[in-house]
């Protein structure tokens, strides 16, 4: 089958973007601009369970909730995850890896942002560029609730 697509297909556009209180960019993106550069580190996983990973590093702290894992070798080389949280040297994944790990298996875990306006601001001096409306105020107070 054929879809032909012609200049009104822009009408179906949202004229202006969403507005939400949090940031609306990708960590690291053209809009964000962080440099992501030195915001990494190589580690390797010593055990399993469930979907905590327990690592070898025991550098990891808040920085990297979430973050992503990309797998370096085992089984699951070259796929991605997401960091729901970090507990010294263990990270919560929000979906288990699709393929059995190993001990042994080694993997890069980027830091995370949690797209808030006081993180944007403490942590990387990038208000500049936050994609978020934090003070609009919300449907309850528009409602008159």
């Amino acid at each position: 089958s054929v879809e032909l697509v012609g200049p009104g297909k822009n009408l179906r556009l949202a004229p202006c973007p969403v507005t939400s209180p949090e940031c609306r960019a990708q960590f690291g993106d053209s809009q964000c601009r962080v440099d992501l550069r030195g915001r990494s580190v190589r580690t390797t996983v010593v055990e399993l369970s469930e979907y905590w990973l327990v690592l070898e590093s025991s550098v990891l702290d808040d920085r990297f909730s979430h973050g992503q894992v990309r797998w370096l070798t085992g089984l699951n080389a070259g796929l991605r995850g997401v960091i729901l949280s970090v507990s010294s040297n263990r990270i919560r994944l929000r979906e288990r890896p699709r393929l059995k790990v190993a001990a042994g298996d080694q993997l890069m875990v980027y830091e995370g942002c949690d797209k808030r306006l006081q993180t944007c601001a403490e942590r990387f001096g990038n208000v500049v560029n936050f994609r978020g409306e934090p003070h609009l105020p919300g449907s309850d107070l528009l409602a008159g609730q």
